[in-house]
């Protein structure tokens, strides 16, 4: 496989592990409002309400930009374009892709970005499995005390550790792509890469 195509690969599976979160964050702020409209009674509502939600959806909007795209938000979406989840998603890989653009630029050699790229997948991984096996540890002493209660220990750690796994998949999957987008990297005097994660 020669270099470009390696990288391309690369460069796939940020882009799907991307697609990925977004479309989690997408699922869960179209959820809030589709609760948030069906929890209304009938009849018309108040102009103040519409404001009030529009800013709240803009705000959870921002807050994820900031904290897993970029330090700088844009004029962002209009009021209609908040309806969408569609349009929602479209426009945060628009986010993502520029990120990568910029990241790429700021490195300004390929192999260097290449290499970025693996050692913030890598920190990313490294944090999550640091962080798993430390909640592992504490819920074999607090898993250990319900046997008094007579329940099945090993069902229950078992059951607790498979969440736990999942939760931990998810926020290392959000953790690359924070590392990535979201870190202040240069390459220094003597050619070597300097990354400050995020």
């Amino acid at each position: 496989m020669t270099r470009s195509s390696s990288a391309s690969v690369e460069q796939e599976k940020i882009v799907g592990i991307a697609k990925e979160n977004i479309s989690d964050f997408v699922n869960h702020f179209d959820c809030i409002q589709s609760n948030k409209k069906h929890g209304r009674r009938r009849g018309r509502k108040k102009d103040s309400d519409k404001n009030t939600n529009t800013q709240q959806y803009t705000s959870m909007l921002n807050r994820y930009i900031l904290d897993n795209i970029s330090y700088k938000l844009d004029a962002g979406l209009s009021k209609s374009d908040m309806q969408s989840a569609a349009t929602v998603s479209d426009y945060l890989m628009l986010r993502v892709y520029q990120g990568l653009s910029r990241q790429r630029e700021r490195i300004g050699d390929e192999e260097a970005y290449e290499q970025f790229v693996r050692e913030a997948t890598l920190k990313a991984v490294d944090d999550g499995w640091v962080e798993l096996i430390d909640y592992l540890e504490q819920l074999k002493y607090a898993v250990a005390g319900r046997a008094s209660a007579q329940r099945n220990v090993m069902f229950e750690y078992q059951n607790e550790a498979f969440e736990s796994f999942l939760d931990t998949e998810k926020a290392v999957k959000c953790n690359i792509i924070r590392n990535i987008l979201l870190s202040d990297v240069k390459i220094g005097k003597d050619g070597r890469l300097q990354v400050i994660y995020p």
